[in-house]
């Protein structure tokens, strides 16, 4: 399998590019959605839970962000969320190489903005 990369923002300058493909990086992932985590302040983890549950779709990537607080408090009441709906998890590399991943190509993430105040 090939190693996966997202870049910041999904920046794909040429240079960006040049270097990854050296480096062994040909798959740019891209999530389909976004719980918008990354805002200042960031979303109470019961709506990054609401939104998640509520918009996640077969064969999503879902991303979150390492920094705010409430992403790691909400990531419980998701994955108990979706268990009770059926959904299981695979790594990022299982549902792009043997999957039907729900990113389009060139398409952006569905965004959780109209859970948050």
């Amino acid at each position: 399998l090939n190693p996966l990369f997202r870049s910041p923002a999904y920046a794909q300058t040429r240079w960006r590019k040049g270097v990854l493909l050296k480096s062994g990086y040909n798959v740019h992932l891209k999530a389909s959605l976004d719980t918008y985590d990354w805002t200042n302040p960031p979303p109470p983890p019961e709506k990054i839970v609401e939104c998640v549950a509520s918009e996640v779709e077969p064969g999503d990537i879902v991303l979150f962000h390492i920094g705010p607080r409430s992403t790691p408090k909400a990531l419980p009441g998701i994955l108990k969320s979706l268990s009770e709906q059926g959904y299981h998890f695979v790594t990022a590399e299982d549902l792009l190489y043997f999957g039907e991943p729900a990113v389009s190509p060139g398409g952006g993430a569905r965004l959780c903005t109209d859970y948050y105040p």
